[in-house]
């Protein structure tokens, strides 16, 4: 059994992914590349397989934390509606 086959990976990549993660994700089949911004339970149960990279997964922890605790704003935050509804200080 190669990889990818017959199971769906989620990749979760830093909010500006480099060139090597694109072209190095490309030979996977059945596969779904987001930024942490974009991380739901919905694409979490619709795979099989989760992988963060070393940053992305930093971006991601800022963002839960933030939305728990609301925290300053985190830098991985893309969304100005995601921004209005924590309610951040973007001055």
């Amino acid at each position: 059994m190669q990889i990818g086959e017959n199971e769906k990976f989620l990749f979760v990549h830093p909010k500006y992914p480099n060139k090597k993660f694109k072209k190095s994700i490309e030979s996977i089949q059945n596969y779904k590349a987001i930024n942490p911004n974009q991380v739901n339970v919905k694409e979490l149960l619709n795979h099989d397989k989760l992988v963060f990279t070393k940053k992305s997964l930093k971006e991601f922890t800022e963002l839960f934390l933030a939305y728990l605790f609301y925290l300053n704003k985190p830098k991985a935050v893309v969304n100005e509606r995601v921004n209005k509804i924590l309610c951040f200080n973007t001055q």
